[in-house]
């Protein structure tokens, strides 16, 4: 898959509120590259601010 659309996809995922699904499409993508660790360390700010919306 081309990249544009594959970033294309992960943006409509995430905009659907479809989060998880959109960090494991993100997380495949960048499977092999020193980016991956970037990515886990902004996964757990953005699930502490979801969980902190739900215990509202």
């Amino acid at each position: 898959m081309a990249l544009h659309p594959y970033l294309s996809q992960i943006r409509q995922l995430n905009a659907e509120d479809e989060l998880p699904s959109a960090l494991q499409q993100l997380h495949d993508l960048l499977e092999d590259s020193p980016k991956l660790t970037e990515v886990i360390h902004q996964t757990g700010p953005i699930y502490r601010v979801k969980i902190s919306q739900i215990h509202i």
